[in-house]
């Protein structure tokens, strides 16, 4: 693995334990040694996306995950994933994922409803078929 490499990975790595963190470009630089024009083309070049949407991108996945699995208002899970309002942060969802944080964790929460009563009711025929 090339120095480039190490840094570009060590940069990644801070990122993805800041995400709840505003991200400023150039404290990022700083953190990578680099200017922030310099990390953004081997940021681009070598992940092939920006340093920005990248940022984006993992804090939708986060908020996703959060929208999937907790009870936590989305206001909140907006706030945590940097946005400013509500709106933002659905208009940014909505523009990755083709649906609303609502509309998600409700599709979410079905498909596993629909999933855990298909496993259970399977189990069960199955035990009646045996006994």
């Amino acid at each position: 693995m090339t120095e480039k490499e190490k840094s570009l990975k060590k940069i990644k790595t801070y990122i993805d334990s800041h995400l709840q963190e505003e991200l400023d470009l150039d404290k990022v630089a700083k953190e990578a040694g680099y200017s922030k024009y310099h990390l953004e083309r081997l940021f681009t070049k070598h992940y092939g996306c920006t340093l920005t949407k990248y940022i984006r991108e993992e804090r939708l996945k986060a908020a996703a995950i959060q929208l999937a699995f907790t009870n936590t208002s989305i206001l909140e899970i907006a706030f945590g994933a940097c946005y400013e309002s509500q709106q933002a942060f659905t208009l940014a969802f909505k523009r990755l994922y083709q649906v609303s944080p609502g509309i998600y964790r409700n599709n979410i929460r079905q498909a596993v409803r629909n999933s855990v009563f298909s496993t259970v009711f399977r189990l069960g025929s199955e035990r009646r078929l045996t006994a």
